[in-house]
């Protein structure tokens, strides 16, 4: 996948997101390091700026043992 298409899907699911979850109250977003949790913090970003709300908290998890 390009940057394009992740900016794209990224885009994509935060749209999706703020359907379902509009005031982004009960949001909070969990990624798994090393991608996920990059990921969780652009998906947020993108939530906060087509929202304009403040970005939901962001988790990280280790899964690594």
């Amino acid at each position: 996948m390009n940057s394009n298409a992740m900016s794209d899907a990224i885009y994509s699911l935060a749209q999706q997101i703020l359907v379902k979850h509009p005031t982004l109250e009960k949001v909070s977003l969990i990624g798994i390091l090393r991608n996920g949790y990059p990921l969780a913090l652009r998906l947020a970003r993108e939530l906060s700026r087509l929202s304009g709300l403040p970005a939901p908290s962001v988790g990280k998890l280790d899964i690594s043992l």
